[in-house]
């Protein structure tokens, strides 16, 4: 427990994050209550957290195993297909390791080596999924990558939720709509009956409060019936795109990337 204490810290920049969220949230553990408890003193996030604690204790089976969510989302009342996990379920006998940024990746003789500041570690293959945060949080760590994307800002958005007079009206198959407009028009119902569009800016200068007014206008006029609709939830994130503009590229660092 001293080392827990003396070296546990917050992932950077999350009680930033917690306080602004507009959305339910919990801690779901497979860890004992206590330590949960304990780890969430040390890190300063306990007080947020109160009475949204769910572990492995309360239900039949641990994870992998689902109970645990399941569990939590019933007691949030919400329908387990509109939570999102941050984190992941290790069900084939993988590692996670928590705050160990990759400062470089090089190429040995009998496979790769990842380094970071606790150490390092050493693969036969490695995968970089970052996309166009490929030069979020370290720029030096694959630069011919990261030149190879433009990053984009996309807003996503759902509405409030409809009432049933609309949903039969507005994709009433609750079919996927997109089109082929730069600023895309895409469309779908979520299971709380909320239609989730978005779109585009150039400048992202106050992009909620003006996506708002965008998106609710063009949504008026695709869908009448429903009007300018009220939007409970806007966020937005970067997606990659290649200069052409066309398919995925898939760079090798065998290659030279």
């Amino acid at each position: 427990m001293v080392v827990l204490v003396d070296q546990l810290q917050p992932v950077l920049g999350i009680k930033a994050v917690i306080e602004q969220l507009q959305l339910p949230f919990c801690v779901a553990s497979n860890s004992r209550v206590e330590k949960v408890h304990a780890m969430l003193n040390i890190t300063g996030l306990l007080a947020s957290f109160e009475g949204k604690i769910f572990t492995a204790c309360q239900v039949k089976s641990p994870k992998p195993a689902p109970d645990v969510y399941l569990y939590a989302a019933k007691a949030f009342n919400t329908d387990p297909s509109d939570c999102l996990v941050i984190g992941v379920v290790v069900a084939k006998g993988a590692q996670l390791y928590e705050s160990t940024p990759a400062i470089s990746i090089k190429r040995m003789p009998s496979g790769w080596m990842v380094i970071m500041p606790q150490g390092r570690v050493f693969a036969d293959q490695v995968m970089l999924a970052s996309n166009a945060y490929s030069d979020w949080f370290n720029p030096t760590l694959a630069p011919k990558i990261a030149k190879s994307l433009i990053p984009v800002i996309t807003w996503q958005m759902a509405t409030e939720p409809q009432p049933e007079d609309i949903r039969t009206k507005i994709l009433p198959g609750r079919q996927a709509v997109s089109d082929t407009h730069g600023d895309l028009r895409f469309f779908r119902w979520d299971a709380r009956h909320r239609l989730v569009t978005g779109g585009a800016l150039i400048f992202p200068r106050n992009g909620a409060e003006r996506m708002r007014q965008i998106v609710g206008e063009r949504m008026a006029k695709i869908f009448p019936h429903m009007g300018v609709p009220k939007f409970d939830f806007v966020w937005s994130g970067r997606i990659g795109m290649t200069a052409e503009l066309s398919l995925p590229i898939i760079p090798s660092y065998y290659r030279g990337y």
